[in-house]
């Protein structure tokens, strides 16, 4: 299980934001692959844009159509999915070589953050589907 060292609340933020912790996963396995902290109350908009140099603020989407803010400070890699999951199974990509999943191992993910394109992580080129433009009806 890949862990993260605590990190500190952003100065100045310590009563608006949760404990570091894992925030966010991939909508396909469900593994964890952000690590930051969840936004728990209201900031106002000049403070809410400040925080955003602290880590990479993103709104997920809970139950009932509930938003979630949290800044997100450390990111799943691809080559940590290698080490955690295993290799590079297979690569989906769209028709016009567009990201569409990865399989480490045995786990599917759907989070582009995860293409191993671009990364150091090697792959088969025969480990890579194209999946055929879609017929219009």
């Amino acid at each position: 299980m890949i862990k993260r060292n605590p990190k500190d609340k952003p100065a100045g933020y310590e009563d608006d934001l949760s404990n570091y912790g894992p925030q966010i996963t991939d909508g396909y396995c469900g593994k964890t692959i952000g690590w930051g902290f969840a936004i728990i109350r209201y900031l106002g908009e000049e403070r809410f844009n400040s925080l955003g140099r602290a880590g990479s603020l993103e709104c997920v989407q809970g139950e009932h159509l509930e938003s979630h803010w949290y800044v997100i400070t450390d990111w799943l890699t691809p080559e940590e999915a290698v080490q955690e999951y295993g290799p590079v199974k297979e690569l989906v990509l769209g028709p016009m070589k567009g990201f569409r999943s990865v399989t480490y191992g045995e786990k599917k993910f759907a989070s582009k953050r995860l293409d191993p394109r671009g990364s150091k992580v090697s792959m088969d080129p025969k480990r890579i589907v194209l999946t055929p433009k879609q017929a219009r009806k």
